[in-house]
């Protein structure tokens, strides 16, 4: 389950001139994303607008998605200049609980943080990715590295000779790929739900299916696939529920910090977990969202912190102080460190907010509509500053909208064109997940790096999946010798091979750079070319060499 919380780096802000302000507005006239009291209830949202049932099928669905940080929210802001808004410097609030003083007014020892504490790096890819990214499927390899795919290979192939004897044929990493190639474009086709071998069929297909592998080898790798050793896997289930895929899993959420600097703005997965639930006999966990808040931003400095009502408290807010970081999140009403003045909403009006502060912590109730408040609660905004435009929207709020929701951006896209499968298997779920979840990461440092990709379509990421898919079966295509019988994947599979063909000739000449003499011609003869064998290398004249078709070679 990964967590509603995205990452801003507070030292990156971009004002915007008026000409581009209305371009933004321009851009997106029909985004409207308010701050609701939970993440999931628009019921106090003035300005929501549930979709209509009647929207055109025909709209790609990559096209209707919607940045986490929208830039109608940051238009507004800008064209709506803020002010202070007034009021009783000596009124003070006590908590529910009794334990916290609040006041009406900021106080004067608030300031924000140390130059020391802000995060310079600028968000994107790092360094490292950005050197090892030269094609599509490289950047996909960077989440699924050799290191965790050769322990996918090991324990698959343990179980396949356990389930099959001698009659398992092992696989090898250009199987694997095939395999998660071929998950990929399943993804791609929307074929969730859809019976796998529906993909096969020779009437309602696709070519590229058949012309990979054969339904019943996908069925058997999806049979005998496994990410641990079934012997011994009992013993670690007592102490951990994901044991099954928990080295994989590990591994995985390592590398993703590694390749990105987060931001809040491309939806990219920095950090996941998955909840497993309390162990058997163990009492209930308390201050669930706080111990999962502080692990998940374990390693950032100088970051601010977006998250919803479950994981927004007081005391968190402190603690990510003491790490350079600062929080801003929805709170529920009930929350005992809030005082009584801040949750009441009777004869509040409409579009009123009322603040209150500690030393380092600031909470806003805004009054989204009668007898309906919504209460956010930040350690990085120091006054009471609203909008002047009709709403009255304060900055927390404001700058709430505007970071918030990458997680929910982040599950929209995986599940438009995920590769999930039916199956009983949850350990597999989770690799689905994984493998979504890093085409998606793919996508985000690709086009970090090439701006310019496909830059005018509103597909781009249907269009990266369908090179990704292609380039991973490539290899198992090119080396197939049995066809299938379905003529379309005939005809496709002899298209790859001619052309692998054609490139593994191109590239040999290419590598030389000089002539030389042939090596089966006599030294008097000084015969020399460029063209080499594909395989030792060796100087090859035209006299020397053979033709085969892409079946025999």
């Amino acid at each position: 389950i990964s967590l509603n919380m995205s990452f801003k780096n507070m030292s990156s802000h971009k004002w915007l001139s008026q000409e581009e302000t209305l371009a933004e507005l321009d851009r997106d006239s029909e985004v409207e994303e308010e701050v609701s009291e939970t993440e999931n209830n628009n019921d106090g949202d003035p300005d929501y607008h549930e979709s209509s049932s009647d929207e055109s099928e025909d709209t790609d669905p990559e096209s209707a998605m919607v940045p986490p940080s929208t830039s109608r929210e940051r238009a507004r802001k800008l064209n709506s200049p803020l002010q202070p808004l007034a009021s009783n410097s000596d009124e003070t609030f006590r908590s529910k609980d009794g334990n916290i003083t609040w006041k009406a007014s900021p106080c004067m020892n608030q300031g924000r943080l140390s130059n020391s504490s802000v995060n310079k790096m600028v968000p994107g890819p790092t360094r490292y990715a950005v050197t090892h990214i030269h094609d599509i499927a490289s950047a996909f390899g960077l989440f699924i590295p050799p290191t965790i795919e050769n322990i996918i290979l090991q324990m698959t192939n343990l179980e396949g000779r356990r389930v099959f004897g001698e009659k398992w044929k092992e696989l090898d990493h250009v199987n694997m790929q095939a395999y998660v190639g071929l998950l990929l474009l399943a993804g791609l086709y929307r074929s969730k739900g859809e019976a796998t071998s529906s993909l096969w069929n020779a009437e309602t297909g696709r070519a590229i299916f058949p012309a990979t592998m054969s339904l019943d080898t996908f069925h058997i790798i999806a049979r005998v696939i496994r990410f641990d050793n079934h012997d011994t896997r009992a013993d670690r289930c007592k102490r951990d529920k994901i044991a099954a895929i928990r080295e994989v899993w590990d591994k995985w959420v390592e590398i993703l910090p590694l390749l990105y600097t987060c931001d809040a703005q491309s939806s990219y997965a920095w950090n996941m977990q998955v909840y497993t639930g309390k162990l058997p006999g163990e009492a209930p966990e308390r201050n669930q969202g706080m111990h999962v808040m502080l692990e998940m931003t374990q390693g950032l400095r100088g970051h601010n912190v977006t998250c919803d009502n479950f994981f927004t408290s007081y005391r968190l807010g402190a603690e990510l102080l003491k790490r350079k970081l600062t929080m801003l999140g929805t709170v529920r009403k009930s929350k005992p460190e809030l005082p009584n003045e801040i949750a009441k909403v009777q004869h509040r009006s409409v579009h009123s907010s009322k603040f209150a502060f500690t030393g380092s912590t600031a909470v806003v109730s805004y009054c989204s509509k009668k007898n309906k408040n919504v209460i956010v609660m930040s350690t990085m905004h120091k006054d009471t500053r609203v909008c002047t435009g009709n709403d009255k929207k304060p900055e927390m709020i404001l700058d709430y909208n505007s970071s918030k929701g990458g997680v929910e951006n982040l599950n929209k896209l995986t599940a438009t064109y995920t590769c999930q499968r039916t199956t009983a298997r949850w350990p597999l779920v989770i690799f689905y997940n994984i493998v979504d979840v890093s085409a998606y990461n793919a996508f985000v440092l690709w086009t970090d790096i090439n701006p310019m990709w496909n830059a005018g379509k509103l597909y781009r990421r249907r269009i990266f999946l369908e090179l990704l898919g292609k380039a991973l079966v490539t290899p198992l295509i090119q080396g197939r010798s049995r066809m299938p019988r379905v003529p379309a994947a005939i005809a496709l599979i002899q298209s790859v091979q001619a052309e692998g063909h054609s490139a593994s000739l191109s590239v040999a000449t290419g590598l030389c750079k000089k002539r030389a003499r042939c090596n089966y011609c006599p030294s008097s003869n000084d015969n020399k070319t460029n063209i080499t064998c594909v395989k030792c290398r060796k100087y090859l004249c035209k006299r020397h060499m053979s033709t085969f078709c892409p079946t025999c070679a």
